[in-house]
């Protein structure tokens, strides 16, 4: 079956969108053609243009905020209480610290890929000494400097040898 000419133009412009250089050269010629329309008018007509053109945006931007408020995602709840008891029952068990509750429901939102992740890893803080510190201390012990002996200790072994 033959093809509208409005299914045409639409598979037209379909087309069109994927080469990229070919829709910017549409446009520029496009927008060439009606400045050029637009500086040929006179001010009566020039003006009638112009409501027109404010009319069809404003039909665009109420039809598209219809479309949001009907297109809203289905909920899995069936009266308004439900679903706020269900807000309620969340709320109640989260932390009553703030950070704390804040970082959960973060933590919650970016399991649900609402915000996306963040990429910095949380650094764990070890109680174990610095490698620098470590090898003060073997430094320390190992010169003979200072010498401490304990009452009744000896800080050598003698080796007597039989012979």
């Amino acid at each position: 079956m033959a093809k509208t000419n409005a299914e045409r133009q639409k598979l037209y412009r379909k087309n069109l969108l994927k080469n990229k250089s070919m829709y910017d050269q549409m446009r520029k010629i496009s927008r060439i053609r009606d400045n050029k329309r637009h500086q040929n008018l006179d001010s009566d007509l020039l003006q009638q243009l112009r409501n027109r053109q404010k009319q069809v945006s404003k039909k665009y931007r109420d039809r598209k905020k219809l479309e949001r408020i009907n297109n809203k995602q289905s909920s899995s709840y069936i009266s308004r209480q439900s679903f706020g008891k269900a807000v309620k029952r969340v709320l109640q068990s989260l932390p009553k610290d703030i950070h704390k509750c804040v970082s959960v429901v973060h933590h919650i939102v970016q399991e649900f890929n609402i915000i996306p992740k963040t990429t910095s890893h949380h650094q764990r803080e070890q109680r174990s000494l610095s490698i620098e510190l470590k090898q003060l201390i073997m430094n320390f012990y190992s010169r003979d400097g200072i010498s401490y002996q304990l009452p009744g200790k000896r800080d050598f072994i003698t080796i007597k040898d039989n012979n």
